[in-house]
């Protein structure tokens, strides 16, 4: 199922040169609508409450507790967020699908595999936001 439709991207993470060649990176990604970032966990969760972006990318250069912190918030307050983390530590995997984050990509990927990650993240989302409206439209019927 391809995805034509374009897609807001709130990047946060803690500056530097690597956050910088990331968000190179994302202008380059061609269904782009808008990215913005924040240099820090706190400031992404106020952002990701005021902006409602389309995916919440996390990068890898956050500390992992910052990371724990943003992912849990993003769960509380916005359970249906899409969310990716770049994670470079292959130990803190399976305690970050614990914590609900929506998918992860370990640090050596390629910007294709990058973009194609969004794009699956976009068509999953897509399904699932008409998945939910069916189950809505059936409980009113």
């Amino acid at each position: 199922m391809p995805n034509n439709s374009e897609i807001d991207i709130l990047l946060v993470g803690n500056g530097g040169s690597s956050f910088e060649i990331l968000k190179s990176i994302l202008r380059g990604y061609p269904r782009l609508s808008s990215l913005r970032w924040c240099d820090n966990c706190v400031d992404g969760i106020e952002e990701i409450n005021r902006l409602r972006p389309g995916l919440v990318l996390l990068s890898s250069n956050l500390y992992f507790e910052e990371v724990i912190t943003c992912v849990k918030a993003i769960r509380q307050q916005r359970p249906r967020q899409v969310s990716l983390v770049l994670l470079d530590d292959h130990h803190e995997y399976q305690r970050l699908l614990e914590f609900g984050v929506s998918e992860i990509l370990m640090d050596g990927y390629s910007v294709q595999e990058l973009f194609d990650r969004i794009d699956y993240l976009q068509v999953s989302n897509a399904l699932r936001n008409i998945s939910q409206s069916d189950i809505e439209i059936g409980q009113t019927a």
